[in-house]
């Protein structure tokens, strides 16, 4: 029996993932709070909103009161806030707009407010204008019963009076309020059957494709022909926040950033081994510097070539489709950059000692790709090098090697550093791997016509 793709099997726990909450999967909206408390609140979400919290809500201010029945059918936004903190007062300009837009749509909104500063609550109410009603939540029950930690917090009711978004960003209220209001009540209603529907469907093809993903290689699935995503899928997408070095934490502000994006340059002049790749799109490309002294200079950690090599070989056979993994010659920095500075290259090697060397190592065998780009045409020549930080904080303008260099299926360069022997760094490196990896729309969309091909062979 043959061992089942990896990511065959990733394709079918998504797809469960969607089934079992389609509510979360895809809706881009963005959830605050992180570990016990976002667990409970992921919980809270699809289930009935506890009508008697209504209750707990009095003396209210700027309008009111609501009530359970006033809201039946329209969607609800709860948005807690507390009249001295600048931070829970803020988002009521928008708020104000979403009324506004959505009102006669079927919104209401509630403003809830603790004890604290309960006194100040409707002179800063009438000072910002607030076109929503408030009321005091007197003891907290409330705020207990929906896990508020600190204001602002916004909780979404949908028509059928369940909680659809519990705790979310300011910036996701509109998508929210949007989705929701363009629901009917029979929308809202049939949720939880339309869901359990959709997870039926799911397991299904999961069924259908279990029959036949073990008899499946890796190699032998084709090149799915798949409709690149646009520009603003890239611009959307998650990057991992770049490394600019301690340069820029100490006041540089950047400057020896590269201006605008770095673009991938598939070179076909350039020296292939064995060949220039094919089956570029919808992959993530890593490339990796070493130098034509690698052959007889240790890696940091005392890591010769080989080392180097065979842990990129591991790299491309975890993620044989996902990535394209290149090694790439390039200069040797001198030791002494003070030679450098008044011209004596005695460090330097030859033209042909460079081409000799980079044949000695094109014999150690890989399954990868390598090349030698002594011109830095393929992207190094675009980049500022170690972010601009030297070997003692300085400016660098050589490549610190181990460097990493990864571009996204669009060619664009989303992360690129020095990776030494720290834990640190090595786990930042590993993580912006991992996080272009899950956030490429590229590989997405390939992985899409790829789980599509894999659906025909069972539906034959």
């Amino acid at each position: 029996m043959t061992r089942n793709p990896g990511w065959i099997a990733a394709f079918l726990a998504l797809a469960v993932s969607l089934a079992v909450c389609p509510a979360r999967a895809g809706d881009e909206i963005v959830r605050e709070g992180i570990g016990e408390r976002r667990a409970m609140l992921d919980k809270m979400e699809l289930t009935d909103f506890d009508q008697a919290l209504w209750a707990g809500l009095t003396d209210w201010i700027n309008g009111g009161p609501v009530t359970a029945a006033s809201t039946e059918g329209k969607v609800v936004v709860f948005y807690t806030w507390t009249s001295y903190l600048p931070t829970a007062v803020r988002p009521m300009g928008v708020v104000n707009r979403l009324i506004k837009k959505y009102g006669d749509r079927g919104l209401v909104v509630v403003g809830v407010h603790g004890d604290e500063g309960w006194d100040d609550a409707e002179r800063v109410a009438k000072q910002r204008h607030a076109a929503f009603p408030t009321a005091r939540d007197a003891g907290g029950a409330f705020r207990a019963a929906m896990h508020v930690d600190q204001d602002p917090d916004f909780y979404v009711l949908d028509r059928a009076g369940r909680i659809r978004y519990a705790d979310i960003e300011t910036s996701s209220l509109e998508r929210a309020v949007s989705t929701l209001t363009e629901e009917t009540v029979e929308d809202a209603r049939t949720l939880l059957d339309r869901m359990a529907d959709e997870q039926a469907r799911a397991r299904a093809a999961a069924r259908r494709t279990a029959k036949i993903r073990s008899q499946i290689k890796l190699s032998d699935l084709p090149w799915p022909d798949f409709i690149p995503p646009g520009e603003d899928a890239y611009k959307n997408a998650p990057w991992p926040r770049m490394d600019l070095g301690e340069g820029r934490r100490r006041g540089r502000r950047g400057r020896d950033q590269p201006t605008g994006p770095v673009k991938m340059n598939w070179n076909s002049e350039l020296t292939w081994v064995p060949r220039m790749p094919e089956h570029r799109e919808g992959r993530v490309t890593l490339i990796y510097l070493f130098n034509p002294k690698s052959i007889t200079e240790s890696a940091r950690g005392g890591r010769s070539v080989v080392d180097l090599f065979r842990e990129m070989d591991r790299l491309q056979a975890a993620h044989p489709r996902d990535l394209l993994v290149v090694g790439a010659m390039i200069p040797a920095e001198p030791r002494d950059n003070r030679r450098r500075r008044r011209g004596d290259n005695e460090n330097d090697l030859s033209p042909e000692q460079v081409a000799e060397n980079f044949n000695k190592m094109m014999q150690i065998p890989v399954n990868h790709v390598r090349v030698s780009d002594m011109s830095g045409s393929l992207v190094t020549a675009r980049l500022t090098p170690n972010n601009g930080e030297g070997r003692r904080g300085g400016r660098s303008n050589s490549f610190r090697l181990p460097y990493r260099i990864l571009v996204s299926s669009d060619g664009i360069v989303r992360w690129h550093g020095n990776i030494d022997a720290s834990p640190t760094r090595r786990a930042e490196w590993e993580a912006a791997l991992q996080k272009i990896l899950k956030a490429d729309p590229g590989v997405a969309a390939r992985h899409a016509a790829e789980q599509a091909y894999i659906e025909s062979i069972s539906d034959g």
